[in-house]
């Protein structure tokens, strides 16, 4: 369902420069978790950075009001 919406837009998804760094961050999660080896997450990081590369998403860097928010909400949360 999600990638139907995807392909019917016009123009590629907006994401943020962010979304690279929580996608590695999320798959280095999962792999620590034992919900993906290592084989998997790495597939998974090249086709993502495939589709960036290939145009499939427009990258845009935050700004720094949001970099600043993305840094304090994550610093004020628990790790563990």
């Amino acid at each position: 369902m999600i990638e139907q919406i995807l392909l019917s837009q016009r123009e590629p998804p907006v994401i943020s420069e962010l979304v690279r760094v929580e996608c590695a961050s999320a798959l280095a999660w999962w792999v620590h978790m034992d919900e993906l080896d290592e084989t998997q997450a790495n597939r998974i990081e090249s086709t993502f950075h495939d589709d960036v590369r290939e145009g499939r998403f427009r990258l845009v860097a935050p700004n720094s009001g949001v970099f600043e928010r993305a840094m304090r909400w994550l610093l004020t949360r628990p790790t563990t």
